[in-house]
């Protein structure tokens, strides 16, 4: 009995570690002159705008160890980024499956959109006013055509006599981690069919390539004798 119990602990901790989703916090507020996110899993910071998250401080400690590494890989890639050409058209055909399966695992909560449009003239700041609203509730659309929107508050406000526009932004997006896998899993599924396709075909013009010699040699022994021949009756 307890050895089915481990396996099962294990399986439960992997489950709940899979389905703990993944937190991006972002703000920005011209008005307050903020420009803050966050990326957070499980309560614990990875990266931040303050840079005070738990792999940058890890990052901070190895940085001077890999500078000159990263700069022989920077060499490096500039003489082989050819060679990634063909692998980046494979990597365009295999993507929208998992990308398909990335969206659905994503959503965008406590999402607040504000703006304040500003011109002196009523005129043009009317203009701007219903260029922005359009931008605003177009862009509201297309989310939540993709993934899961929940929207807190979206205001647009039109203010006459002053020239500056402010703008607020808020919002924090979830990301599944088994979703993620289940993407990795498929475009990892998807490449390896492709390279093998690549491969059969490449196998397959190999072959037809010495066939075609033998043809053409074939027939060019054909045509020749029987350019004799007709020497000969000719004589």
């Amino acid at each position: 009995m307890i050895g089915w119990l481990i396996p099962l602990c294990i399986l439960c901790v992997l489950l709940v570690l899979l389905l703990t989703p993944v937190i991006l916090r972002l703000e920005y507020d011209t008005i307050r002159a903020v420009f803050s996110w966050r990326i957070s899993w499980m309560g614990l910071t990875a990266f931040s705008s303050e840079k005070t998250g738990i792999l940058q401080r890890m990052r901070r400690k190895s940085g001077e160890k890999s500078a000159a590494d990263a700069q022989k890989k920077a060499e490096k890639t500039e003489k082989t980024w050819k060679r990634y050409w063909k692998l980046f058209r494979d990597v365009a055909a295999v993507l929208p499956k998992p990308l398909r399966m990335l969206w659905k695992g994503i959503s965008i909560r406590g999402l607040v959109i504000g703006a304040r449009v500003g011109r002196f003239d009523a005129k043009d700041c009317a203009v701007a006013y219903g260029a922005q609203n359009a931008f605003v509730y177009t862009t509201l659309g297309l989310l939540q055509s993709m993934m899961r929107v929940q929207v807190e508050q979206v205001q647009v406000q039109c203010a006459f006599g002053r020239q500056q526009s402010d703008f607020v932004v808020r919002f924090r997006t979830h990301v599944c981690p088994l979703a993620a896998l289940a993407a990795l899993v498929s475009f990892g599924v998807g490449i390896g069919i492709r390279c093998s396709q690549c491969r059969d075909a490449s196998e397959a013009q190999q072959q037809q390539e010495p066939s075609a010699s033998h043809v053409h040699e074939t027939s060019k022994t054909a045509s020749s004798s029987v350019k004799m021949r007709n020497r000969r009756n000719f004589t």
